[in-house]
């Protein structure tokens, strides 16, 4: 399982490096949610600033592990630090698409009328149960590749 690289750094090292951090987040920081503190680090300049120390790229994951300890250790008075544990979390994507699901029946229909027959005389006979499309032959279901998501969420 991937793990965050600062879980390696000595507790000295990583309050060094969070003491840093701070200093350059400055008015820009607030840990009022993790999506607000993972926005930060979407910041060109800034990300460039907070991964010079550490001699390489954050993940996503070292950025959770740098919340989390921020969230719950007073870096200014402490010398040893809580760190958390990684865990799995289940979560879902939903989709829900709008798609265009076409299927044609087809019958030869018994008429005197042929040359009269138009499709709102057919709608009409439907309406009126004279005909029963569903009992047609089913020759072709074609489902669209043009649709639309009209939503999509998560589950947590």
């Amino acid at each position: 399982m991937k793990k965050s690289k600062l879980e390696s750094l000595p507790d000295k090292q990583l309050i060094q490096y969070l003491k840093y951090l701070l200093k350059i987040l400055s008015n820009d920081y607030t840990l009022t949610t993790l999506n607000s503190f993972y926005i930060l680090f979407n910041d060109h300049e800034l990300y460039g600033k907070a991964k010079a120390p550490i001699g390489g790229s954050l993940s996503r994951l070292d950025i959770e592990y740098i919340y989390w300890i921020l969230n719950h250790n007073d870096i200014d008075e402490t010398n040893e630090l809580t760190r958390p544990n990684i865990v799995m979390k289940e979560v879902t994507y939903i989709e829900e698409y709008n798609v265009v699901h076409t299927t044609q029946r087809s019958t030869s229909l018994p008429t005197y009328v042929n040359k009269d027959m138009t499709p709102q005389y057919l709608n009409n006979l439907v309406f009126n149960d004279d005909i029963d499309v569903y009992q047609w032959d089913h020759i072709t279901d074609n489902v669209s590749d043009n649709f639309d998501i009209i939503q999509n969420y998560f589950i947590v």
